[in-house]
């Protein structure tokens, strides 16, 4: 068995789709017919990351996430929209 979708709901859709987009993600804005606008990255190997506002629903609270992403920098000035909390720094 395999994960194939991960969906975060949030009340800062752009700030979120900012922070992750900072790592790497190739994330599309989308919107499937009346549904609400999101965005959506997908791995080559078919897993789907999403990023869909929270309106009605609670937000994703607190999620760890692993991602492996290339060798770099840490996006700088970002903060996490999705807990609102704290700057990511590198190592940690």
């Amino acid at each position: 068995m395999r994960s194939t979708t991960l969906v975060i709901y949030t009340h800062d859709l752009e700030g979120c789709r900012d922070f992750y987009a900072g790592f790497g993600l190739p994330l599309v804005r989308e919107k499937h017919g009346s549904g609400p606008v999101h965005y959506a990255a997908e791995s080559a190997d078919g897993f789907v990351f999403e990023v869909y506002p929270a309106k009605d629903q609670q937000p994703t609270g607190r999620a760890r996430l692993g991602f492996s992403v290339p060798a770099g920098p840490l996006p700088v000035g970002c903060r996490s929209p999705c807990t609102n909390s704290r700057t990511p720094t590198a190592g940690s």
